[in-house]
């Protein structure tokens, strides 16, 4: 029978190596450890036995480097077993959350941000090939998720044309309002949070307000379009002006009015009989100089005319050949207009 006594010198030995290799093995004491291993196959049982014996697997891994284990089985103890089988559960667990935390993320909207500087106009593709072209001095930010499209109009104007996807409507949030189209061309314009402009090119678009969620607005867009006429719809070819997010005026444009309030996509102002004040201020948003009117009574003059956006140049030179109107520079990046 064998000896399992606590006195047992090789069981001893074997526990002084194990206790060596939990503070680490000096570079003189493994071919010291390898010497003792190799003098009696009982050393190796013992030293395994023990290591084994204390679940130590940091010493079964420092053993295995100094020498081969692969000929002794492995003793499969009772706390080995709970413990892998404990990793196991782990492993599991962690692999099942990891996949429904990817999917969470995937159904989760990412914001994108689109914006233009000053005297700037560029077109976005948005992720499901919808376009954006963004008038000067304009931002949107986007969110997709598994049911919508929403761009939010941050500041500025922009023309929406919508690939058709009848499942996920496409809506464009400015301020209390929003516009929702299922594929159609569109141009919105936002002065401030109240009021805002659209102008609907091809299609149809729905107005309505901003705090609907997706079932309230398809049930609105169902309702509105079983009538026979709504307000709300707005058509090819007209126009929707809404002042402090409850007055709304709708008036059908002709192909010249159309073209006109359009005209910046092709990078053109065109001003028909329109006061010089109101010019001027369309004009700023396309260039980073401000103008000021020192003398009164030119602010309403009507200016009709074609021009490039942000060419101020030409602007100016009409005013003084046609109107009379003398300008003068100064530090403050400013234009002053008076009469000559």
């Amino acid at each position: 029978m064998a000896n399992h006594s606590v006195h047992d010198p090789i069981r001893l030995q074997a526990s002084a190596w194990i206790s060596r290799l939990n503070r680490g093995l000096t570079d003189e004491e493994k071919p010291q450890l390898i010497a003792w291993i190799n003098q009696n196959p009982k050393h190796h049982k013992a030293i395994y036995k023990c290591a084994s014996f204390f679940d130590n697997i940091a010493h079964l891994e420092e053993l295995n480097g100094v020498f081969p284990l692969e000929e002794n089985p492995r003793i499969w103890t009772t706390n080995v077993i709970i413990s892998t089988a404990i990793l196991l559960a782990i492993a599991i667990s962690l692999t099942v959350a990891s996949f429904y935390w990817i999917k969470k993320l995937n159904n989760t909207p990412s914001t994108r941000f689109y914006a233009t500087n000053i005297g700037e106009s560029h077109q976005y593709t948005l992720p499901d090939g919808s376009k954006v072209l963004l008038n000067s001095n304009s931002k949107v930010s986007v969110n997709y998720t598994e049911t919508s499209r929403v761009v939010n109009l941050i500041y500025g104007e922009g023309q929406f044309n919508v690939e058709k996807n009848a499942d996920k409507p496409f809506i464009v949030i400015v301020g209390r309002k929003s516009f929702t189209a299922l594929g159609t061309i569109f141009n919105v314009e936002k002065s401030n949070e109240m009021d805002m402009e659209l102008i609907v090119t091809e299609g149809v678009v729905l107005i309505s307000d901003s705090t609907l969620d997706h079932a309230q607005l398809k049930q609105r867009i169902n309702h509105e379009q079983q009538k026979t006429h709504s307000r709300d719809i707005i058509t090819a070819h007209e126009k929707a002006s809404i002042e402090n997010s409850r007055n709304q005026h709708v008036a059908t444009l002709s192909m010249p009015q159309l073209s006109k309030a359009l005209a910046w996509q092709q990078g053109m102002l065109i001003f028909d009989s329109q006061p010089l004040m109101e010019v001027l201020q369309e004009v700023s948003r396309y260039t980073d100089i401000q103008f000021e009117i020192l003398s009164s009574d030119i602010a309403n003059i009507e200016i009709s005319g074609t021009y490039n956006t942000g060419d101020v140049k030409k602007l100016l030179a009409s005013l003084a050949h046609n109107f009379n109107i003398q300008y003068k520079y100064n530090a403050t990046n400013t234009v002053q207009l008076s009469l000559k």
